[in-house]
Parts: structure tokens; sequence; C-alpha cells
């Protein structure tokens, strides 16, 4: 469905029903849409509460016992987007891979080829 007809669906039953439930699955707030669908209720004059959860970019590795950074080994990490609105593969992916940073690559599986190539191409050599 179109993210303005999500906008708009939340706005009717909002003013019809007198509230509505927008639960959303994966991670709204990195490179999902819930900035835009809290923005159309706001306009619309409906106040909005947010829940949040536990982001998949850090529960997956932590429940597989993967730090994201450790002391000694990872500093920092990188949480990027695999491919852009236009379905582009992120430029940030070539600046991530330079980096000794973990990174964390979120809706990447359908360019993942192009991907590691990129790592390939760009990482770092404490990395290969």
């Amino acid at each position: 469905m179109p993210q303005e007809e999500i906008n708009r669906l939340i706005v009717h039953y909002a003013l019809s029903h007198g509230h509505v439930v927008r639960l959303k699955g994966g991670d709204p707030f990195l490179f999902g849409r819930a900035e835009e669908e809290i923005r159309a209720a706001r306009e619309a004059g409906i106040p909005v509460q947010t829940i949040p959860g536990i982001t998949s970019a850090v529960a997956a590795p932590s429940s597989q016992g993967i730090p994201l950074t450790a002391r000694g080994l990872h500093e920092s990490c990188w949480i990027t987007t695999g491919t852009t609105r236009t379905g582009a593969i992120s430029a940030d992916i070539a600046l991530a891979a330079q980096s000794s940073a973990t990174v964390v690559i979120l809706m990447g599986m359908g360019r993942i080829r192009e991907i590691m190539e990129l790592f390939r191409a760009n990482g770092n050599p404490k990395r290969r």
C-alpha cells in the first residue's frame, strides 16, 4: 500500500473512531516510515504517542552473542540501509566498508552480492 494511503487511513480512523493504533513491524524509526505517519497525524491535529521497541540492528546480533562494539576490537558501529528509496545501493555502504567499525546493513538481502563486491573493493584491509 502506498505510504500516502497509509497516512490517509491513519488520519481517517483516528478522526472517525477517536483513536488508532499503528503497530509497526521491523524498525519504523530506522529507514522506516514512522516519521511520515506521525507527521500526517500531527498535521491533522491528532496527538501521537510512540512506544519504542528494540531495533533488530542490535537485537539480532545480541541474540547470537555478537557484540556490535567490544573493548579493543570495535569502537563503533554503522547501521545503514542496503538500498535507498529508489532501489539503488546506498553510497554509505562503500564508506562503511572502509571503516574498522562493525557494519549492520538492513534491507540489503536483495542486493547482497553487489554489497559484498563493494566490501571487497573498498574494504578495510583489516577485514580481509
